[in-house]
């Protein structure tokens, strides 16, 4: 797994929230949804960056609970209707971690990342979101039921 430390901007971004099981088929549901209106909007060329953001984590949080943003980076001062959202995710020092598998197979990447590669890093967990980075120069999707994201997790230096 190609893994860097990065600074990365902030994003302004238009989401839609999914609350509910990360697989049971809630989220491609929202990202449709989240796609459709971006075909609305001609966000198509040039691509916008597309952020997934899981607040929660399954391994401690019931399914039932479980909250999920998919969103599209946008202007500050771009109108957004409901039932979708607007908030500001903080730029900063993240790990990035390049994926290409299935939905099936991100859950146990962002496990080891926090469980194996982070104790052992030079860097310690930093309370921001952490989030998939769809970039908009790149195909998401080079096969069927396959993506490629950027998993970003945000850090700071180890305290001694």
């Amino acid at each position: 797994m190609d893994i860097n430390i990065k600074t990365l901007p902030g994003y302004h971004v238009a989401y839609l929230r999914h609350i509910g099981s990360y697989m049971a088929g809630g989220i491609p549901a929202t990202w449709a949804k989240l796609n459709q209106w971006c075909q609305e909007q001609g966000f198509g060329n040039p691509r916008r960056n597309m952020i997934g953001i899981s607040w929660s984590d399954p391994k401690t949080t019931p399914p039932e609970d479980c909250c999920y943003d998919a969103c599209v980076e946008i202007e500050r001062d771009y109108p957004v209707p409901a039932p979708l959202a607007v908030q500001a995710i903080p730029g900063g020092t993240y790990v990035v971690a390049r994926y290409q598998g299935t939905p099936e197979q991100i859950g146990p990447v962002w496990h080891q990342l926090f469980t194996e590669w982070l104790p052992q890093s030079a860097y310690q967990f930093d309370p921001r979101p952490c989030f998939e980075l769809y970039p908009s120069d790149i195909n998401c999707m080079p096969e069927p039921g396959v993506f490629i994201c950027d998993i970003c997790i945000p850090v700071r230096p180890k305290q001694q």
